[in-house]
């Protein structure tokens, strides 16, 4: 559990350091028809990083049925309409800075606890900050997929 939550720690470096010196106009050019932009990936892992507060927090507590799905597309589209990206890096650092920091104060008990995920089923808090670390993965690979298509790329 530790060695995830200091991946979970230093995620927010390693996504400004993917990101940096990248014109604002570029990040919110979308891959292609219908894709996400660069911005609209941090938006969601913005969104990600507070639903699984909600998630995490609510099977501390006790949660009994399935615990809160993500529209993702419909709050990329209807929630994050050209909020500027310094408010979107401060949402996702915030959230995640939060809930590492609970994940640290966890005893094993608390990390066994179980909820319904709203996809995958039965899943534990650390199932949750495991998701976290492997979701956000996925979402470097596409920020990469989406500066290659613009020509971004510098590796």
């Amino acid at each position: 559990m530790q060695e995830t939550l200091e991946k979970l720690r230093a995620f927010p470096s390693r996504l400004l350091l993917v990101v940096h010196g990248i014109a604002e106009a570029d990040l919110r050019r979308p891959e292609s028809e219908g894709r996400w932009s660069i911005a609209d990936v941090i938006a969601h892992l913005g969104d990600l990083e507070l639903l699984y507060a909600v998630r995490i927090r609510t099977m501390l507590a006790g949660a009994e049925g399935p615990l809160p799905a993500l529209a993702q597309d419909r709050w990329i589209e209807r929630v994050h309409r050209a909020e500027p990206l310094p408010e979107l890096f401060e949402q996702f650092g915030f959230h995640r800075r939060m809930n590492v920091t609970l994940g640290e104060r966890l005893i094993e008990e608390e990390l066994s606890r179980e909820g319904v995920h709203p996809d995958y089923g039965p899943f534990t808090v650390r199932d949750a900050f495991g998701r976290m670390e492997r979701h956000e993965e996925k979402h470097l690979a596409q920020i990469e997929r989406i500066k290659a298509a613009h020509g971004l790329s510098a590796s």
